[in-house]
């Protein structure tokens, strides 16, 4: 994986329950990744 910053944490898709999953959000050399991190 190319060298990434940590931006922010976000909520979106389906986790089950009525909860959503949780991502945090980089931005790296060769473009922004969204790492899945669990549930919100």
């Amino acid at each position: 994986m190319a060298p990434c910053q940590y931006l922010f944490e976000f909520c979106a898709g389906d986790c089950g329950n009525g909860r959503q999953l949780k991502w945090k959000k980089y931005v790296c050399d060769d473009g922004n990744k969204d790492v899945q991190v669990g549930c919100c």
